[in-house]
């Protein structure tokens, strides 16, 4: 069996949920709701462009206070200009990547000092996917 320092990233590699740079933004939120996902690579061609996650989407919601002391927040709704907006014009673009012969230490250790739950696989510049926390925990665990 090989040790978790030696387990290339390659070898578990999700697809990613990939929707275009023009895509509207409302269509943007409706592919989210509908993958159940919480993040969508952007794609222009087969090159990564950015992200769009729901932390980008949930800023562009308008709200309201509900209390005048304002602890309470009611959310409307999405501000139409802004719904049929491009998602490039909301995506992050500053992409934390992998590559592919990447191992899955490296992998940990770019999520645990980042966050990040997930991360995009790239090749050049080419989407391969992403890889998962859950994922990269479960052969750490097999240790």
């Amino acid at each position: 069996m090989k040790k978790f320092a030696d387990i290339l990233v390659k070898h578990f590699i999700s697809p990613a949920i990939t929707i275009p740079p023009d895509l509207p933004v409302r269509e943007a939120i409706t592919r989210l709701q509908q993958e159940g996902a919480d993040l969508l690579s952007v794609v222009d061609g087969n090159k990564l462009a950015g992200a769009v996650s729901e932390a980008n989407l949930l800023k562009l919601v308008r709200h309201e206070p509900a209390s005048p002391m304002g602890d309470v927040v009611w959310f409307t709704e999405l501000d139409p200009a802004q719904a049929a907006e491009p998602v490039s014009s909301i995506m992050t673009t500053n992409i934390t990547t992998l590559g592919p012969q990447d191992t899955l230490a490296a992998a940990f250790r770019l999520m645990h000092s980042s966050g990040y739950k997930l991360l995009h696989v790239v090749e050049g510049s080419r989407l391969l996917g992403i890889i998962r926390i859950r994922d990269v925990l479960e052969q750490l665990l097999k240790e």
